[in-house]
């Protein structure tokens, strides 16, 4: 059984995002890294111990599934799945609606449930990160930081350990986040034309920060020189990002190389376009992948002498 539920549309929270707006805008957008909240909430109250992270759930009772979701937590947290990080099921309904739901389904978990009558917590996780279905987990580090959130048990709880052992940077993944949002833009204003000298600058600028990949720089040169969905293909942009892709990998990418000498070629180096494929053909241990790179060559030559 998959561990990411369907989503349940959020009805609550669409109420709580225009009553914010209506009352002066007072609810902000949240990032990773932002303090976490401090639960206020009926029931025990889960209190995070020194050094030790959290794993807050937002649930309801509203669907059948919700059962398997809890019996598939209530089974990561007795394995130990989250490491030292205390678990809590935060939900917006009465402690009976809960407890009925439990006995219905013969359900006996050994977390903690807390109820949110006032809708705090829910304001302050789920409608500050514009989460609109349930279930959703958010990750606290032991700094009371949101370090992570998302709908998969599966991944919050390899998530959890990564946090305790220290291989999970919250700032590496938000700047992981930054360069997506990038791309995003970068492709939808090019798919639609758009030749401004802002779009040129996003592009750089996405290609600056993408320092440790030269596969992401290769495949974004490779999407601007062939993608089909594009209107309007920067070579500038394609040049650079194939070269730093080039320098990164140190010439050694068969692919990464072709992709450069691409690049040089329709920008008008067709000589430099030549040698690069040359280097390409040279590294490359895949048949069918060399002879494409052959054809390639063969079509530069053309276009060599029938510019001489």
């Amino acid at each position: 059984m998959s561990d990411r539920m369907p989503a349940k549309n959020f009805s609550i929270l669409a109420g709580l995002l225009i009553l914010a707006g209506l009352s002066g805008g007072t609810l902000r957008a949240a990032q990773l890294g932002d303090k976490a909240p401090e639960l206020k909430l009926l029931g025990p109250a889960p209190v995070m111990a020194e050094g030790q992270g959290q794993v807050r759930v937002f649930w309801t009772t509203w669907a059948d599934r919700e059962a398997a979701f809890i019996r598939s937590l209530d089974q990561l947290v007795r394995e130990g799945a989250f490491g030292g990080m205390r678990p809590v099921v935060i939900c917006d309904e009465s402690r009976d609606a809960v407890e009925t739901f439990f006995g219905q389904h013969g359900l006996k978990p050994s977390f903690t449930v807390g109820f949110d009558d006032s809708y705090h917590c829910t304001m302050g996780h789920m409608a500050a990160f514009k989460v609109e279905s349930y279930p959703h987990v958010f990750l606290v580090d032991e700094k009371e930081r949101i370090a992570w959130t998302g709908n998969s048990l599966g991944e919050a709880s390899r998530t959890a350990r990564r946090i305790e052992r220290g291989y999970y940077s919250i700032e590496r993944v938000l700047e992981y986040q930054q360069q997506q949002e990038r791309l995003e833009k970068y492709f939808q204003a090019v798919a639609h034309g758009d030749e401004s000298h802002e779009i040129r600058k996003l592009g750089m600028e996405f290609i600056r920060n993408e320092t440790r990949s030269p596969i992401g720089l290769n495949q974004f040169a490779w999407s601007i020189l062939t993608d089909e969905r594009i209107s309007h293909r920067d070579h500038e942009v394609a040049l650079t990002a194939a070269k730093a892709a080039y320098e990164l990998a140190r010439g050694r990418h068969p692919e990464i190389v072709d992709t450069y000498a691409r690049a040089q070629f329709v920008s008008g180096n067709i000589d430099e376009a030549i040698r690069l494929q040359k280097e390409a053909i040279e590294l490359c241990r895949k048949p069918e992948l060399r002879e494409k790179f052959e054809e390639t060559l063969k079509s530069y030559k053309e276009a060599g002498k029938a510019t001489r």
